[in-house]
């Protein structure tokens, strides 16, 4: 994966599951809307706490499973 600029998260797909590979978690008025939003800026990996408080355990671990490259 890029570095998830380009990549939005509640309408690209681009979660490693089913057919739609969209979150399942429901919006709910959470404002970021880009994966580099979770990705930490200072370890580029992802960012743990904020994708668990964001969204439904499901989601996070098929997210965190995903690897970050630097860069």
């Amino acid at each position: 994966m890029r570095n998830g600029e380009n990549i939005r998260v509640w309408s690209h797909p681009w979660i490693p599951r089913g057919v739609t590979r969209r979150p399942i978690t429901p919006r709910v008025g959470n404002i970021l809307s880009r994966v580099a939003d979770f990705i930490n800026p200072s370890t580029g990996q992802w960012d743990r706490e904020l994708l668990q408080s964001c969204f439904w355990s499901e989601d996070a671990a098929k997210i965190l499973a995903i690897p970050v490259h630097p860069g």
